[in-house]
């Protein structure tokens, strides 16, 4: 059963008065802080509970994890697959004024970025580009950052936006790399857990692959409530797109809420993978996208045994006051304790389709690891229907 949540789209007249057609709100930055965390308007606020915000930028990666006792952790925050000319900092702007919001400043106590392409790190002034995403929100919109994380320079993905990104963030006494697993990296205070369950690639993924294998994969738990964010970490069995989610899978292990990754595209969530999640949730960052995302055969796995959402409908909000039941949709849902996690069957999603006729046909022309409809046909891919 699949549930999407759809808000009114009221939070986008927040952006109004903040650029104008011609874009000359860019032109102008305001403060930019770099090296601990300024004061920001507003004092912090203490929710107390755990509140995890899905931020609605079409297809492309921000969210907000709010501890009980107000600390924050912001992974990603990209510029949208589709977007119209002269809005490129939209999506940055109703970010950075959705986290004033909800936490009472303009500002977060750490910002993630799972990897370095655009839809989840946007694009960057230093580049010759117009800047979005987070170099946006922090040079023009104000945000202030306590920590950046990010992998560094190791591995080296095949993005140019990991030079634009690290070009941007390298000279920050605030910035720290990622360079192994753990739960040191975030100190959200002592009721919610973030752990870094692998390092960039996990060992699998060489230097020069496709960026979406070094997407760091980060679990958060609250009590029983666990989730996944993964950023676009690939389960693919192409020689050119490697299979990080088996390796990470028995990592990550159960968890209630699945941040779907690489946005469902074919590339991603595969048998392995979502069987050691077994997901009671999923959230599923896609809106309108040239990639044809999400793919069919992801969103069908899903309904067999997870209620999704899109937060390319609308921002999707979770909440949890004891670790023990969380909302999300406006719907209850009860997590489960290790014990139970145990004793979990197999979800019901039939054999992997990534067969080896997937894997030598299941890709475009352009053999760059997407489905764009434009010169796709799925008849080449035997037991895949649609093309979306």
């Amino acid at each position: 059963m699949t549930r999407r949540l759809v808000l009114p789209p009221a939070l986008w007249l927040l952006l109004a008065t903040a650029c104008g057609p011609s874009g000359d709100a860019t032109d102008a930055p305001a403060d930019s802080f770099d090296g601990g965390l300024p004061d920001a308007p507003g004092e912090a606020v203490a929710p107390g509970l755990l509140r995890v915000v899905f931020f609605d930028i079409d297809t492309g990666d921000s969210i907000l994890v709010q501890a009980p006792n107000g600390r924050t952790l912001l992974v990603d925050l990209g510029l949208p697959q589709v977007y119209a000319d002269g809005h490129e900092v939209d999506t940055a702007q109703y970010v950075t004024r959705r986290i004033e919001e909800l936490t009472g400043r303009r500002a977060v106590d750490y910002f993630l970025a799972s990897h370095y392409h655009s839809d989840h790190v946007g694009t960057f002034r230093s580049s010759g580009q117009a800047g979005s995403g987070i170099g946006w929100a922090v040079d023009y919109g104000g945000l202030a950052v306590g920590t950046f994380l990010d992998r560094g320079r190791n591995p080296a993905g095949d993005s140019p936006t990991q030079t634009d990104y690290l070009r941007w963030a390298e000279n920050r006494a605030n910035r720290q790399v990622i360079d192994g697993p753990g739960t040191h990296w975030v100190d959200l205070g002592p009721e919610v857990d973030v752990e870094v369950v692998a390092a960039a690639g996990a060992g699998v993924t060489p230097a020069g692959s496709d960026e979406n294998g070094f997407s760091l994969p980060v679990r958060v738990t609250f009590g029983d409530l666990e989730l996944s964010l993964a950023g676009d970490l690939t389960g693919d069995c192409n020689t050119d797109l490697y299979d990080v989610e088996t390796v990470v899978a028995p990592l990550m292990g159960a968890v209630e809420v699945y941040k779907v990754n690489h946005h469902g595209s074919q590339s991603s969530s595969n048998v392995t993978w979502l069987t050691a999640l077994h997901p009671l949730v999923a959230v599923l960052p896609a809106g309108e996208s040239r990639f044809g995302y999400p793919h069919a055969r992801v969103t069908t796995a899903l309904d067999a045994f997870a209620d999704t959402y899109c937060s390319g409908d609308g921002e999707v909000l979770l909440e949890s006051r004891d670790g023990r039941t969380f909302t999300i949709g406006g719907r209850t849902y009860t997590a489960r304790s290790e014990a139970a996690e145990a004793t979990l069957e197999p979800p019901p999603i039939g054999v992997d389709e990534k067969t080896d006729a997937l894997c030598r046909n299941g890709r475009d022309d352009d053999r760059d690891g997407y489905t764009d409809c434009a010169d796709y046909s799925c008849s080449r891919c035997p037991g895949l229907t649609a093309c979306r």
